[in-house]
């Protein structure tokens, strides 16, 4: 009887598919999904073309002894920490958080945002390398990266997958926070961390400025794709609603 009842409050609480209303909040998200969408499509096209040759070229010579030497602008220590930045993007770090994550969401019986979690880094990485192999990209060849590099260079993984990633599990996170406030510094840390690392591989001279760009697009619209379904499927809480 006791577990019935509570069964019936966490379903008030936590409405079903059925009960998702498809309101501002989503009609943005759908309409930057779309805008980002647009954005990857056209760069993907001038890159193709080799209209962004210029302006990619044009911003690294700007940058000067930043990706054009050995020996970047900035401390040692600014270095140092750049590459850390970096390293937030790759499949190690972001596969071991994703993985803790979706652990602890199973343990707590919220197992469809587990599930979401896994299916978005695990399409998100498989379309990166599509993509990648699709384009089939140079890497920046007048430049002495600081990074070691083992696949194209169109659209940046590091750029894609981290804002899927970390946009999904904050998208994810969200769900089960009450507070406005906090939600939005959630979501916003993670875009922030996201726009940072996608930086960091230019800094470090392993990608041309329209990689990161087109890796930012892909990687928000799969993320604001994933936003919308754990809204729908995952469950708000009904009070956070007024």
């Amino acid at each position: 009887m006791a577990q019935s009842q509570a069964q019936q409050t966490r379903g008030s609480r936590y409405p079903t598919a059925a009960g998702f209303k498809f309101g501002l909040a989503q009609w943005m998200i759908l309409l930057l999904i779309m805008a980002a969408v647009f954005c990857f499509v056209v760069t993907a096209l001038a890159v193709e073309r080799g209209w962004m040759d210029p302006i990619d070229e044009a911003i690294l010579h700007s940058m000067g002894e930043t990706v054009m030497s050995s020996d970047p602008w900035g401390p040692p220590w600014f270095e140092e920490t750049v590459v850390e930045i970096s390293a937030l993007g790759g499949y190690p770090v972001i596969v071991l958080a994703t993985a803790i994550a979706a652990i602890v969401l199973w343990l707590a019986s919220r197992r469809s945002g587990a599930v979401l979690l896994v299916a978005a880094l695990s399409s998100g990485a498989l379309a990166s390398t599509l993509l990648k192999m699709a384009f089939d990209r140079s890497r920046p060849g007048f430049v002495e990266p600081m990074d070691r590099t083992f696949t194209a260079s169109f659209p940046s993984g590091h750029a894609m997958i981290s804002m899927v990633s970390w946009l999904t599990l904050a998208a994810v996170v969200s769900c089960y926070v009450p507070q406005r406030a906090l939600r939005v510094f959630i979501l916003c840390a993670a875009f922030f961390l996201a726009i940072i690392i996608g930086l960091s591989r230019v800094y470090l001279g392993v990608h041309w400025p329209s990689d990161v760009f087109a890796g930012w697009c892909i990687g928000l619209a799969w993320a604001g794709t994933a936003w919308l379904i754990a809204h729908s499927k995952v469950g708000v809480p009904i009070e956070r609603a007024h």
